[in-house]
């Protein structure tokens, strides 16, 4: 719409739509339900994926697969996983406690998996 010159029409219409539809619930963030990516660093050494798999479920987190490579940097090796549906309140909960660990290193992210 940009492109075409039609944005201010297409933003004036979605101005006007708020007026008209009934009044909608809006969750707050934490409540929203959707799969996650995670992704950490961690020490390769045994027991680092029962540490992480545990807080995870405690945290009312299903854990759908587990990619661990044994490409090592610095020691470390990238441990991948990918959640069933799970509240995004949960999921930052879980993910502050693995930080905690002393066994994961680096950077660690998640990313919400958007099914249409």
């Amino acid at each position: 719409d940009v492109a075409l010159g039609k944005a201010k029409i297409t933003f004036d219409n979605l101005k006007n739509a708020g007026r008209h539809s009934p009044c909608s619930n809006i969750l707050n963030m934490t409540d929203v339900q959707t799969r996650y990516y995670l992704h950490f660093q961690v020490e390769d050494k045994p027991g680092v994926l029962a540490k992480i798999a545990g807080i995870i479920g405690a945290n009312n987190i299903g854990i759908a697969s587990v990619i661990q490579q044994d490409v090592k940097k610095q020691g470390c090796v990238p441990l991948v996983m990918l959640t069933h549906q799970a509240k995004e309140g949960d999921v930052r909960n879980a993910v502050a406690k693995i930080k905690q660990l002393d066994v994961v290193k680096g950077e660690t992210r998640f990313i919400r998996i958007e099914d249409w």
